[in-house]
């Protein structure tokens, strides 16, 4: 008789380290918090945490150290692997070889790896638990707070990332709403359309979303708050009044004509 296969969580177990990129910074090893000693190796560790996979050294080269020649670029890099090697708790979770640089992910978990893995396909098509996960996962921007010192390169990089993985969780909060608003959970559909607007307060077609969603609750306080919260974020951010058709959601909810307004 055959013994049984053993369960998954036995022959893959959990990563040691775990990377937060997602907000501000933060590395765990078997839950206890700890830090690399420079700026620079902080900032190789988290490009390398966010990777997928091997990042080429010439890439390295010219994100980290611009200015320097090949061979200073060269000695820098492996004086960075070696600090950063000896201030890891696990060791060997930094790999390398003489084209690339990666982190060994039976070793390292990120949540921007993460992030990645579970927003394969259009929103439409994954599970109502993965877009949950991609939600549950974002804790603030990309590496909030971190400062690049000057290096515009790598700034660019950190800035399209950022701006990236809040398209992706966006995008996750817009197909939550709908899916709660079809199956008649208004409750969660008015507290996700919410928090999308925490992340992104000047869409108008959510703030329409959510002039709707009060409006099918009868909630008409609600509404009449929600909308002068709008005109307000709209004039300070953008300088302009709400489209017509914001103007609409909110008569429908509220009974209310609403004047078009001038912007001076």
């Amino acid at each position: 008789m055959s013994r049984p296969a053993p369960a998954a969580a036995e022959s893959a177990p959990s990563p040691a380290i775990r990377v937060q990129l997602l907000g501000a910074p933060e590395l765990r090893c078997s839950e206890r918090r700890f830090a690399l000693s420079r700026q620079r190796n902080r900032l190789l560790f988290y490009l390398l945490a966010a990777r997928p996979g091997p990042v080429g050294r010439d890439t390295l080269y010219g994100l980290l150290w611009p200015e320097a020649d090949e061979h200073q670029a060269h000695r820098a890099l492996s004086q960075a692997l070696t600090q950063i090697r000896a201030d890891l708790p696990e060791p060997t979770a930094l790999r390398h070889n003489r084209e690339s640089v990666w982190l060994d992910r039976t070793v390292v978990w990120s949540d921007v790896a993460a992030l990645d893995a579970l927003a394969i396909g259009a929103p439409a098509a994954r599970s109502t638990a993965d877009l949950e996960a991609v939600v549950a996962l974002y804790r603030g921007r990309f590496l909030e707070g971190v400062s690049c010192a000057g290096q515009i390169d790598l700034e660019d990089w950190m800035l399209a990332e950022a701006d990236r993985m809040e398209r992706i969780v966006l995008e996750s909060l817009a197909e939550l709403c709908r899916r709660h608003a079809r199956a008649d959970r208004l409750r969660e559909a008015t507290a996700t359309a919410q928090r999308y607007l925490r992340f992104d307060p000047c869409d108008e077609r959510m703030h329409r979303r959510l002039l709707t969603l009060f409006a099918a609750t009868d909630n008409r306080n609600a509404a009449i708050a929600h909308y002068r919260r709008c005109v307000d974020v709209l004039h300070r951010e953008l300088g302009v009044a709400p489209e017509a058709a914001t103007r609409a959601a909110y008569e429908r909810a509220t009974g209310h004509r609403v004047a078009v307004p001038s912007i001076v």
